[in-house]
C-alpha cells in the first residue's frame, strides 16, 4: 500500500522520485494543502544515500 501512495504522489504532483523520498514532515502543510520541495535523495559513492539540492538548484517549489 505504501508503494501505491508513492506512485499516486508522483503521478499527480509531477515531482521526481528522489524529491518524494527526501520529503520530511516539515515540508507538508496540511492546513493549506501544500508540499514544499527543496531537496532530493541521491546515491553517491559506494551506493550511499545522501540528501542534495534539487535539480533546479536553489529553487523551492510549492505544490
Amino acid at each position: 500500500m505504501k508503494v501505491h501512495a508513492l506512485f499516486r504522489l508522483l503521478a499527480f504532483s509531477g515531482m521526481r522520485k528522489g524529491e518524494a523520498l527526501a520529503l520530511q514532515w516539515n515540508n507538508l502543510n496540511f492546513k493549506d494543502g501544500e508540499i514544499r520541495i527543496n531537496k532530493a535523495l541521491a546515491r553517491g559513492e559506494d551506493n550511499q544515500l545522501y540528501i542534495k539540492a534539487t535539480k533546479t538548484k536553489g529553487s523551492i517549489r510549492t505544490i
